[in-house]
């Protein structure tokens, strides 16, 4: 079963994340990155991607890594650290085949661990001048994907996937949980309950 608290995470978030791994061409073995990793789509992002095939590599502040990991995370990177691309790159030679850009102005640093000709999404619009043959997109929101999003759901029920409810804020405490969601330093989704 899953609580209304976790149903009301999945749809925005889980949509998204599915539609950008339908727009990457990641097969089995593959290395993705994915840059802001903690909210609600990155960690969804985590465990979709994994279990499709490909290894993952994620970023976010220290605070995070040991949570990330725990949803399947190759590796962790903080992204205050000015060499994290550098690691990446340590970590698959010659740089990523994907990754994904969550958080505003995160895609041009990810560009720079992705290998020459590989791809890169945008989740959240920046505005980017592709290099090294990398192609670059924003999320397509004309893909279907309806049935995933049921088996996501089904895989959530079953406990295969973990939505991250970091907090639930009454209604009356509304402005409170916008300037929470605006500091970007969310663990999971932030829910709000109406009576």
């Amino acid at each position: 079963s899953m609580s209304f608290e976790q149903a009301a995470a999945v749809p925005v978030a889980g949509n998204t994340v599915l539609k950008a791994l339908q727009t990457l061409p990641l097969q089995s073995g593959d290395a993705l990155f994915i840059a802001g990793a903690s909210g609600a789509f990155g960690t969804l992002a985590i465990q979709l991607a994994r279990a499709r095939g490909p290894r993952v590599a994620a970023s976010a502040s220290q605070a995070n890594h040991e949570h990330m990991r725990s949803l399947g995370a190759d590796l962790t990177v903080d992204y205050h650290q000015a060499d994290w691309p550098a690691l990446v790159r340590d970590w698959a030679p010659g740089g990523v085949d994907a990754a994904i850009a969550i958080q505003p102005d995160t895609s041009a640093d990810s560009m720079h661990a992705v290998r020459d000709g590989g791809s890169l999404i945008t989740v959240s619009g920046d505005r980017i001048v592709p290099e090294r043959g990398i192609s670059v997109a924003l999320v397509s929101q004309q893909i279907d994907v309806r049935h995933e999003l049921t088996e996501l759901m089904d895989g959530i029920a079953n406990g295969t996937y973990r939505i991250v409810v970091e907090r639930t804020y009454p209604f009356a405490d509304g402005l409170e949980a916008l300037r929470k969601v605006q500091a970007r330093h969310a663990r999971g989704k932030v829910v709000f309950l109406v009576d």
